[in-house]
């Protein structure tokens, strides 16, 4: 018994379908393996700003190599032109037969072209989400960049599209840990050396690879220690500037009593001894510009259970 044809025409290139579809498969799958042998780690989060540009750059991508009449000598050898689009756009149709004819029925489809360029556009964000970001932002003409705001931008109507390193500089028990989960977890990766285990080895070089790793990835992160000295922020500022990305500075200016107040409300590790506090306040110092931060802002208790932030050169009011 014959099986009926899919069409009767016989026209449908099937098996050249089912070869794309293996191509496409088989490479998602290499790229899996090959990032995971890697180590390669997909971000934890993605904001929903990256998930738009993302999806306006697929679209845009698209429409460019099944539709654009510059790109028409792409499609040449699987397609024939038909008619003239609107723009610089053109209506291309399939021809030949067999696999040409397939691709042809691909890179004809605006729809069809999608899901290849989505495709690679998250396998690239996986591996390195920043330049991503770049080449889709090119791709949209810049109409939507990747854009985020960060805490002390935001009051002041600034915005920022690189990543930030935030050093948060000031006594123990100073509301440094408090402001981070409040004003920068959504944004920012925590890394603290106070989330080591006390007998764990090697902290600041263990803290600096997680800093790195971070910020090659394209990731805001923020490291809340006491860091009150350039010691601390040098080879921080340094990491900032080998990954382009904004040394930014919350400076909690001391308020030993109250420090000591809020130390001793402490609970197990998370309480240190009083003379801790007062050997960090005779080393802590305000940071500034001319330390190498891009930015420096001024953090404060507000009296109502939040925080007051200022850029650190301007009057309190």
């Amino acid at each position: 018994m014959t099986a009926p044809r899919y069409d009767d025409g016989g026209e449908v290139p099937l098996g050249g379908y089912a070869a794309l579809a293996a191509t496409f498969t088989t490479g998602a799958a290499l790229f899996a393996a090959l990032a995971h042998r890697r180590g390669v780690r997909p971000p934890e989060q993605v904001p929903p700003w990256d998930v738009a540009l993302l999806g306006t750059a697929v679209f845009k991508a698209s429409r460019l190599i099944s539709k654009d009449k510059i790109t028409s000598f792409l499609r040449a050898p699987f397609t024939r032109r038909t008619e003239q689009g609107e723009g610089s756009e053109v209506m291309d149709t399939p021809r030949g037969g067999g696999a040409q004819r397939a691709v042809g029925d691909l890179v004809a489809c605006p729809f069809c072209v999608s899901a290849w360029v989505a495709g690679a556009l998250v396998g690239s964000y996986a591996v390195t989400p920043r330049g991503t970001r770049l080449v889709s932002d090119r791709a949209d003409g810049g109409g939507l960049a990747a854009v985020r705001l960060d805490v002390g931008a935001a009051e002041h109507g600034g915005l920022s599209t690189v990543p930030d390193l935030a050093v948060l500089v000031g006594l123990q028990a100073s509301g440094k840990s408090t402001f981070h989960r409040r004003c920068l977890a959504d944004r920012h990766v925590l890394v603290s050396k106070d989330l080591f285990p006390r007998s764990a080895r090697h902290k600041q070089a263990r803290q600096m690879r997680l800093v790195e790793e971070a910020l090659a990835a394209g990731r805001s992160v923020a490291v809340d220690n006491t860091n009150p000295s350039p010691e601390e922020w040098g080879p921080l500022i340094a990491a900032a500037r080998a990954h382009g990305a904004r040394a930014v500075a919350y400076w909690f200016p001391p308020d030993l009593a109250g420090s000591l107040r809020r130390n001793a409300a402490r609970q197990g590790r998370e309480r240190v001894p009083d003379v801790g506090v007062h050997a960090t306040l005779r080393r802590l110092r305000r940071p500034g510009p001319a330390d190498g931060f891009d930015a420096v802002y001024e953090v404060r208790f507000d009296g109502r259970g939040g925080f007051e932030v200022r850029t650190a050169d301007a009057p309190r009011v």
